[in-house]
């Protein structure tokens, strides 16, 4: 039985194409996190302890939007107004990935994701489900890619 395909946002495209995508989703951080953008803060980042080998948290200082996925995944993409109507649907779908932090999704939760936004429900329940993964497939803006299936057999070390 083949597994599903899921897509993701592949941060390799935008660097061979000599691309920078902390640049590329500036525009799409709400004027809260820009304002952020360089301050110093303190994360949780989960790691491993190595004499246990259980994961513990440790706290670490960063700067506010090292990971641009982070702003969007805890704060711009909740925002209500995150997906506007008028938004085509190539641009949604980046933003439904920068909401969830970049997690690979299926078509059909990509589908999900995008009918709760209004304006942009209504241009995907009008594509069939082989239109939407046309239109993912031929992207080579927005750096959207088919997570490599795994083969059968394959472990995780390989």
């Amino acid at each position: 039985m083949a597994e599903e395909p899921r897509f993701f946002i592949d941060l390799d495209r935008f660097q061979k194409q000599n691309r920078d995508f902390k640049v590329f989703v500036q525009s799409r951080i709400c004027p809260e996190c820009l304002e952020r953008i360089g301050e110093e803060v303190e994360e949780r980042r989960p790691t491993v302890d190595p004499q246990s080998g259980r994961v513990v948290f440790q706290t670490v200082k960063v700067r506010y939007g090292e990971d641009p996925f982070e702003c969007f995944l805890t704060h711009c993409g909740r925002l209500d107004d995150f997906i506007p109507p008028s938004t085509p649907l190539l641009e949604a779908i980046f933003r439904v990935f920068l909401a969830n932090g970049n997690r690979p999704l299926t078509l059909d939760e990509i589908r999900q994701e995008l009918e709760v936004w209004p304006g942009v429900a209504e241009k995907v329940r009008a594509l069939a489900p082989e239109a939407l993964e046309r239109i993912i497939r031929s992207d080579d803006y927005y750096g959207f890619a088919e997570v490599a299936p795994v083969e059968e057999g394959a472990t995780a070390a390989g």
